[in-house]
């Protein structure tokens, strides 16, 4: 396969341009949404964030640091939709977003990301527990794939 060299400023712009395609897509009337802040834990381990967009779908993010490869930064972002047919209060979901990770030696890699997981959503708290695993295929500096996930926990905020 051919390989292609980025540098750590171009890498940082690519998933920037992925960042702001991202969020362009939220709905209006997010009034009454909330927005979640917690923790992961695995790979990466680190801080989580998610924003709901409709009553189905929701942008994720995490800033976390990566015990592979001498990873200094890990940055997350992805769109994932919600099944709520089975049990109300344990949906499935999966999406679909990019992964940027920034490597000691100048090493920086961006790739797609794939996510698909379960969450708990708690009745009596605005709190969510969630177990997620992502294929990641790294298409910068070189093609790479590997598995990523972890358990986590948000609690949320009123916007």
């Amino acid at each position: 396969m051919k390989k292609f060299n980025v540098n750590k400023q171009q890498g940082i712009l690519v998933f920037v341009i992925v960042f702001l395609a991202c969020i362009s897509g939220r709905t209006t009337g997010l009034e009454n949404k909330t927005f979640g802040v917690g923790i992961i834990i695995g790979e990466p381990t680190g801080l989580s964030f998610k924003t709901w967009t409709s009553e189905i779908s929701a942008i994720d993010a995490a800033l976390a640091w990566s015990f592979e490869n001498k990873s200094r930064l890990y940055v997350q972002i992805g769109f994932l939709k919600h099944n709520f047919e089975k049990i109300k209060n344990l949906p499935f979901y999966y999406g679909v977003g990019t992964r940027l990770k920034i490597v000691q030696d100048d090493n920086t890699s961006l790739g797609i990301r794939g996510a698909a997981g379960i969450e708990y959503i708690f009745d009596t708290e605005p709190m969510e527990v969630f177990f997620e695993l992502c294929p990641v295929l790294d298409i910068i500096p070189q093609t790479d794939m590997e598995i990523s996930g972890g358990i986590g926990l948000r609690y949320y905020f009123k916007l």
